[in-house]
């Protein structure tokens, strides 16, 4: 266990696939924190983000290292060497080990005798949970609520309405936008525990310069000098020719325009280079998997997507987003009906919008209108500073239910089991 002395600890539990889109927010919150002389102690089951988070100088509890007796006599060989010689790899085939229920509620069981162990040691002041669907934020979560210590959730990254969208188990929110807000109340959760903060997913992107990124790009892709620059982003659809046809078989002819078709990490490259020959446009397109999307999308002039998440990072680079849905996709989470994006559900019509977006200068203007005024809904104020304001609320709550809460279980949230009631120093009321 880390030292982390008589402080009042955050509890930041992160599970993360190894995309870090939980990752990054995480380690942001717990620095700001630190900034605030409050403890945060970060709690994950990724034995590869855990090394991570202590080369970042925070202090870590790796679930895997309190179930290393149990997991190394379940382990059969090689899964036993190679937790040992790849880390990466073990966890990857732990993961599909472990999605079967017996192993769940047994691992449950390990996950609330370690909330235990950390309680012995540290005054738990709240469990934060990004995010908080996942069997570690639950289990910690539900602790803590037994105990009557709040646990508040945090979904860094876009939820709409799909089918694993409408479950919040944690109490109270700290929401990233204004979209996410409403889809909890619809989904039976009370607006007062919900507040909206932002998140650092789409923070990150705020003052990056346009211009460099573009030299950055046109280095890369030099077809792109002195034309229009759309980047296509695929979404590891099962059928991606139905809008990916239309939009392929129109930009690339328009005079003046270069297209890269940025691929979804789960997409396969030969796939989509035989999808761009089937449709005559691969001499036509640089096709890329691997590159720094924001970097992409900051140096794009368009950006054309169906219901992606990068649709809310190009608002942020200043980046209008056209969307092509031609099949009801966009019925998850809508960026026209939410005012952040111009849409086309016409195949026919792709190549005149495109062209009216690039070239017309009203319709211009009024794309990048609609992403200034839109971007609110999915990043709060979108000031850049929603790890610092997520800090704040534990140093400084300002929200009715975070200070009420902490009046009404004064005495109770800040002690160690069994220790006398009575309020410690870290936040006040």
């Amino acid at each position: 266990m880390p030292d982390l002395g008589d402080n009042n600890v955050v509890l930041i539990t992160v599970s993360d696939s190894g995309s870090r889109v939980n990752l990054d927010p995480a380690l942001q919150i717990a620095a700001a924190l630190k900034k605030r002389d409050m403890s945060a102690l970060l709690v994950t089951d990724s034995i590869w983000f855990s090394g991570k988070i202590e080369m970042e100088g925070l202090p870590v509890v790796h679930v895997g290292r309190f179930e290393e007796e149990v997991r190394r006599e379940k382990l059969k060989w090689p899964l036993k060497s190679l937790l040992e010689n790849d880390p990466v790899l073990a966890s990857a085939i732990q993961f599909l080990f472990e999605m079967n229920w017996p192993y769940y509620m047994r691992r449950q069981r390990h996950l609330n005798r370690l909330y235990e162990q950390i309680a012995e040691n540290v005054q738990i002041q709240a469990v934060f949970s990004i995010n908080e669907t996942l069997p570690l934020a639950i289990a910690f979560g539900r602790k803590a609520v037994a105990r009557q210590i709040p646990w508040i959730g945090h979904f860094p990254i876009l939820v709409g309405r799909r089918p694993d969208g409408y479950f919040f188990p944690a109490p109270y929110h700290l929401a990233y936008g204004d979209q996410i807000r409403d889809h909890m109340i619809k989904a039976g959760k009370k607006a007062r525990n919900i507040e909206v903060v932002g998140a650092y997913t789409y923070d990150k992107h705020h003052g990056h310069d346009r211009a460099a990124d573009r030299r950055r790009v046109e280095e890369d892709f030099p077809r792109a000098i002195g034309k229009k620059l759309v980047t296509v982003g695929t979404e590891a659809f099962p059928d991606p020719e139905t809008e990916l046809g239309p939009v392929l078989g129109a930009v690339p002819y328009l005079d003046g325009v270069h297209v890269v078709l940025k691929l979804h990490p789960s997409d396969e490259m030969a796939v989509f280079e035989a999808m761009a020959e089937r449709l005559g446009v691969r001499d036509k397109i640089d096709i890329v998997k691997q590159y720094p999307i924001g970097q992409l999308l900051g140096a794009s002039d368009l950006l054309i997507v169906v219901v992606s998440n990068i649709a809310i990072e190009a608002a942020i680079r200043g980046t209008p987003t056209l969307i092509c849905d031609f099949s009801g996709k966009a019925d998850v989470v809508d960026f026209v009906a939410e005012g952040l994006s111009m849409g086309c559900e016409e195949p026919a019509r792709v190549g005149e919008m495109v062209h009216a977006m690039l070239f017309d200068e009203a319709t211009a203007a009024q794309a990048r209108q609609l992403l200034e005024r839109g971007i609110r809904r999915f990043n709060g104020p979108n000031d850049g500073q929603s790890s610092e304001r997520i800090a704040d609320y534990f140093v400084r709550p300002t929200t009715s239910w975070l200070s009420g809460l902490r009046q009404r279980l004064a005495g109770v949230m800040y002690s160690k089991p069994g220790s006398d009631a009575g309020q410690k120093p870290g936040i006040s009321a």
